[in-house]
Formats: C-alpha cells, structure tokens, sequence
C-alpha cells in the first residue's frame, strides 16, 4: 500500500496523541479543532474468516472532515464518514455514518442530538 494523501487546510488545529491514517484522499477543512486523542481514518481491513487478517487488502474510503468543526477529545472518525462544516463532534463519540452541515453528535456509535446555529 502507499501513495495516500492527507490535506489540512490551513488554520486547523491538531492537539496531542492524535492518530490520522490516510491509505486514499483524506482532507480536514480549514480552521477545526482537533483535540487530544482522536483517531480519524480512511481504511479498515477486511475480513474473511479463511484468510490471515494480516494478508487481506485494506478497504479504502473517501473520508472528509468539513470546515470549523470541533472534535472532542478521544473522538474517533470511522472510514467513508463525512463531517459538514461546522459540526461538534463529542468526547469520546465513534462517528460511523456522515454527519449533516452544523450537527452536533455525541455517542457510541454517534447520533444527531442538537445543531449548531441560528435558525
């Protein structure tokens, strides 16, 4: 595997112990935060039950955090998920499906449970 790329526009903020893997495209908008201990990817392994997991190929899917988002510490970002821009994603939440433009998500696994503007 090789050739992933990884792009973080600028003003965004990476905080201690943060784990990124980029195996495709992975971008992060301009101006996010991203607190201690967050794990955010683009791939997974297979699984096939008569095969080493070691020799089974990567999965790879297009992930994307969008502009001025907020992800809490500890937060991880699943393979495939799209944030919108200005999200708060919450401590500790596992994010697995996209996420709406301004939602807020807390939980295991991540569920909408308020936004995050004037309306």
């Amino acid at each position: 595997m090789g050739g992933g790329k990884l792009l973080i526009d600028f003003g965004t903020t990476i905080e201690e112990r943060c784990h990124i893997i980029a195996a495709g495209d992975l971008h992060i908008g301009k101006e996010c935060v991203i607190s201690a201990d967050v794990y955010i990817s683009d791939c997974s392994h297979g699984y096939a039950h008569d095969e080493l997991i070691l020799h089974q190929p990567l999965k790879v899917m297009p992930t994307e955090v969008g502009y001025h988002c907020f992800i809490g510490i500890g937060a991880k970002i699943m393979p495939g998920v799209s944030l919108g821009d200005y999200c708060v994603v919450g401590a500790n939440a596992v994010v697995t499906h996209d996420v709406p433009e301004c939602a807020v998500v807390a939980g295991v696994p991540a569920k909408v449970i308020g936004y995050n503007r004037d309306d």
